[in-house]
């Protein structure tokens, strides 16, 4: 049985090997090769899958992709053997990751398979970023919202950080980013008012790109607020009025509201209008109808918007009847010798209707003041005349002026100044024949014996001064020689006294030279000496002819005027014939 069992065994290697034998000489097993145009994709691009079926008739084949999201299969029909069967598959690479491909090639009953990997690569990480909107304006202390949008080159990429800087901004001015792409510039009331250009910079995964936007940041919204007049006197039972401006300071107005307080409880008051968009003006109405005392208060009006307030002050005084004072001018001047005057105004306050009598203290010595209406009911005008003499002394002085009626006095103080005299001075300069120099000039109006000062000014430097006296018509007058010749200057100069201001002259230029002045002695009228003589010996003949002639009528004999003795025609005196008759007068 053993002998049996071993040639069992040998017969059945043998046989196994006998059959190994037989398949080294039977033909190749049937084979699927799959291959791709490349191993690597980058997303979006399309893929060529080549098929070679080997030692196999034509087969029924179909495909199957396994990529990172899911699987995908493809039935390819019937491929012939022998050939490689190429198809191109798009919209496939949509992801990164290793793609496999799996084809199956069923020949018969039989399933051949066949395989491929590729590789899906992103594009090189970047990233766009944009930012809206692009402008935006607040005022100062406002905050400005824009959204920040980050686009990856890829989806794979999201969610990589990209980290937010900006520069650009203004003073005071800060910022924000959140997680979702928010972008808050916030500034302060003291941000100054500009356009600010701001760099957005956005880095990550080593990028970095750059983005700008505007902002314009415009004055906060700001006002003022005054009330006119800052005093004002109301009678029990009676209204009055101040005016409230509100003016717009910078930024874009909004509506300002007014309000009131440090009012007397039993005054009211009132706003038209109460609100307004600056700049506006608005009547605060003061009733003190149901007032039943006097006093004064400070009235606090207060503006406000959101929250800016302003306030302005004001006095009330509550009256009974009474009446007010004042005076124009408050302050004025006057010279010595002359009158000035000051006009006062009383006006009544309610129904205030007694004499108001003025009263002056503190004039001046020499001066003497008069009311052209010393006493009135209110309402009534007075003016206050000022005599000042020109013994006054010079000076400032405070004029007290008291107007008392009805139980009541009001008083005021006006400024008096007394100033001195105007003066005068004028010169005129005459050149002598023999080279001397005569400044002669008046003062005005006269002072006697005043002594007036010649600055002399001349060539190389040279100054002098000389003095000379007033006469009792205020006339006066220097002679002398310059020394050097050339061009001089001279002015005249009076210091003045108690009762003159003091004066100069305008400045007067001559020309000085030694020796004769060839100018004054060409300027003589030569052409008279002629006519001066003629007139002298016309003069001289005239009076020897006189002589003569009365020498001759004493020398002659008395003849005594006759007629005729024949025929009785007067005869002249010297005749010797009759005229008439020619007989002679002798016979």
């Amino acid at each position: 049985m053993k002998a049996l069992g071993r040639i069992s065994l040998v017969l059945v290697m043998f046989s196994i090997l006998s059959a190994s034998i037989d398949l080294s000489i039977v033909r190749a097993l049937p084979q699927v090769s799959v291959a791709a145009d490349s191993t690597i994709y980058s997303i979006g691009d399309s893929v060529r899958i080549g098929i070679l079926l080997s030692d196999m008739g034509s087969a029924s084949v179909n495909m199957r992709i396994s990529t990172p999201v899911g699987t995908v299969s493809y039935d390819l029909g019937t491929v012939s053997s022998g050939v490689w069967y190429y198809t191109t598959l798009t919209g496939v690479t949509g992801t990164t990751g290793t793609y496999t491909v799996e084809v199956q090639a069923m020949s018969g009953d039989v399933i051949w398979p066949g395989s491929t990997v590729f590789y899906v690569q992103g594009p090189p990480f970047d990233f766009a970023m944009t930012i809206s909107p692009p402008t935006q304006t607040v005022t100062q202390g406002g905050t400005a919202n824009f959204q920040i949008l980050i686009t990856y080159s890829s989806q794979a990429y999201s969610g990589t950080t990209i980290n937010i800087v900006l520069t650009g901004l203004g003073a005071g001015m800060d910022y924000t980013v959140s997680s979702g792409g928010g972008l808050t510039v916030l500034t302060s009331e003291n941000t100054p008012p500009a356009t600010y250009s701001i760099i957005v910079t956005g880095s990550g995964g080593g990028v970095t790109h750059q983005a700008s936007v505007t902002l314009a940041v415009t004055p906060k919204f700001d006002f003022s607020v005054l009330i006119t007049p800052t005093s004002q006197t109301v009678t029990i039972g009676d209204k009055t009025s101040y005016y409230v401006n509100v003016n717009l300071v910078s930024g874009t107005a909004a509506s300002v509201s007014l309000a009131a307080s440090g009012l007397p409880g039993d005054v009211t008051f009132s706003f038209s209008p109460q609100t307004g968009i600056p700049t506006f003006t608005s009547t605060l109405t003061i009733d003190a109808s149901t007032a039943t005392s006097e006093g004064g208060s400070t009235i606090t009006v207060m503006a406000s918007s959101g929250k800016i307030s302003r306030t302005a002050t004001a006095t009330l005084v509550v009256k009974k009847e009474d009446f007010t004072l004042s005076a124009s001018p408050n302050v004025t001047s006057v010279r010595k010798g002359q009158k000035t005057s000051f006009s006062l105004n009383v006006k009544p306050i309610g129904g205030f209707n007694q004499p108001v009598t003025f009263t002056v203290s503190g004039l001046p010595s020499g001066a003497s003041s008069t009311f052209n209406v010393q006493s009135g009911k209110p309402p009534f005008t007075s003016e206050l005349a000022i005599d000042v003499s020109s013994s006054t002394p010079v000076g400032n002085y405070a004029l007290a002026i008291d107007a008392s009626g009805g139980g009541k006095t009001h008083s005021l103080t006006v400024s008096l100044t007394v100033e001195k005299k105007i003066s005068s001075l004028e010169i005129s300069v005459d050149h002598g024949l023999l080279g001397d120099v005569t400044v002669s000039g008046n003062l005005k109006p006269s002072v006697k014996n005043a002594e007036v000062a010649l600055s002399y000014h001349g060539p190389e430097g040279k100054e002098m001064t000389r003095k000379a006296t007033v006469d009792a018509d205020g006339a006066f007058k220097d002679t002398f020689s310059p020394d050097p010749s050339g061009n001089w200057t001279v002015v005249a100069k009076w210091p003045g006294n108690d009762e003159y201001d003091a004066s100069a002259s305008q400045t007067e230029s001559f020309t000085s030279q030694k020796g004769i002045n060839m100018e004054t002695l060409l300027s003589f009228p030569y052409f008279m000496i002629p006519l001066a003589l003629a007139v002298v010996i016309i003069s001289i003949i005239a009076i020897l002819v006189r002589r003569l002639r009365a020498k001759s009528r004493i020398a002659q004999p008395n003849v005594k005027a006759n007629t005729c003795s024949r025929c009785g025609t007067p005869v002249a005196p010297g005749d010797v014939f009759c005229p008439n008759c020619g007989s002679s007068v002798n016979e």
